[in-house]
């Protein structure tokens, strides 16, 4: 009999040992979502950040726990401060006073808020192209690894996101920055967009150079998988 248990990040191992201490050591391994963002043998080409002020992206679920509002908030404050232009929105709205918000927000903003709705394909992509920083305050308490930050790193796009379960792991790095979740979101966005704007191409490179760092980590998680596996 084989027990073994997979896990997103070496943070759900520690979880995983703390609520589950019968579980051996040797039962758990890594193994990063990364694999469905893209072949992880290509390097994409991508576009680099355009000059400031900055397009801000968001796109999930748009909820309030997952922070649309949050998201709102933090790019007219940057709006405000001369480092934001544009903010673009996108994802699903099941929430009926939520989207009465949103598009209060888009018709109010003269243009600077886009709401594009879901996005798949390449129409997802044509989002992460149009935006130069993508933000994910999300304080939902059932988050995951979230594959939309690793998407956005893909394309060389800095994430500015709440430090929850695996996202720590994942944006542990110079291209991003992590806000403690008892924190408010938008005084960190903002300190981060003036970092970014006397550098964009640097944090350009940084955040595709950290995206090659989490493929080159998920290649060797699957290799200790194949072997204990025999495969």
């Amino acid at each position: 009999e084989i027990r073994l248990s997979l896990v997103g990040s070496e943070m759900c191992i520690r979880d995983r040992r703390t609520y589950y201490p019968e579980t051996a050591t040797n039962d758990i391994i890594c193994v990063s979502n990364i694999g469905v963002v893209a072949d992880l043998d290509t390097i994409l080409d991508t576009k680099p950040l355009g000059k400031p002020p900055f397009v801000l992206g968001h796109l999930s679920n748009l909820t309030i726990e997952k922070g649309c509002l949050r998201a709102i908030d933090t790019f007219l404050l940057a709006r405000k401060a001369g480092l934001a232009r544009e903010l673009v929105l996108a994802g699903p709205i099941h929430d009926s006073d939520l989207r009465k918000k949103v598009e209060t927000q888009v018709s109010e903003s003269c243009g600077a808020i886009r709401y594009l709705g879901p996005v798949h394909g390449t129409k997802k992509t044509e989002f992460f192209d149009s935006i130069d920083v993508f933000l994910f305050p999300t304080l939902y308490r059932n988050e995951t690894q979230g594959i939309v930050n690793l998407e956005a790193l893909s394309t060389g796009r800095p994430v500015v996101a709440y430090s929850l379960c695996c996202i720590i792991e994942d944006l542990a790095d110079p291209s991003c920055c992590l806000v403690p979740p008892e924190a408010e979101f938008a005084p960190f966005a903002i300190n981060f967009l003036a970092q970014i704007h006397s550098n964009p191409a640097s944090y350009h490179t940084m955040a595709r150079q950290r995206f090659e760092v989490l493929v080159a980590t998920n290649k060797a998680q699957h290799a200790a998988l194949r072997n204990l596996l025999k495969l």
